[in-house]
């Protein structure tokens, strides 16, 4: 038994259409009854009375659709707990003390705007402490002069600056 099949099972008892569940589902409605006699086929019983105009259950799929409405919310509550737990972690970023403040500000403020949901944390340090650090695995990554870099990272320039010298 396969959790896909117990999703096609629930999404058909709960719509009363073996078409519904498939636009539920988001397969094919021909891929739906297979995937309905496939496990009707391993239970030995059949889950629905088919009629031309309705779909509904029989006694031994009202017993397993309690036990599925189980299995997914249990399936559910684990998606949701792995997700929370990862959200909860910060976006930790090292960032070279000597950057400037504006164009490091427009750089977050971009990636925090593709990441609303992610907490971003932004540690400093000297080029030398943040490549230790995210050696370390202590920073996801780190806004730093660019380098070579070492064997498992790679480098990205991000901006590039002149500097000159300016006389009368």
């Amino acid at each position: 038994m396969e959790l896909y099949q117990i999703r096609h099972f629930a999404a058909v008892a709960e719509t009363g259409s073996f078409t519904k569940a498939a636009i539920r589902a988001a397969v094919s409605q021909p891929a739906l009854s297979a995937s309905i006699a496939k496990l009707e086929g391993e239970l030995g019983v059949k889950l629905f009375h088919r009629s031309p105009k309705s779909v509904t259950l029989t006694p031994a799929g009202r017993r397993f659709h309690m036990t599925a409405q189980e299995v997914l919310g249990a399936c559910n509550k684990v998606k949701a707990e792995l997700r929370a737990s990862v959200a909860d972690r910060p976006l930790r970023i090292g960032v070279l003390r000597t950057l400037p403040s504006a164009q490091l500000a427009r750089l977050i403020e971009t990636l925090q705007s593709e990441l609303p949901e992610t907490r971003i944390e932004l540690v400093d340090g000297t080029r030398e402490q943040l490549h230790a650090r995210l050696a370390g695995r202590k920073l996801l990554a780190c806004i730093s002069l660019k380098s070579e870099s070492e064997p498992g990272q790679r480098s990205v320039e991000l901006l590039r600056e002149n500097y000159g010298l300016v006389v009368s």
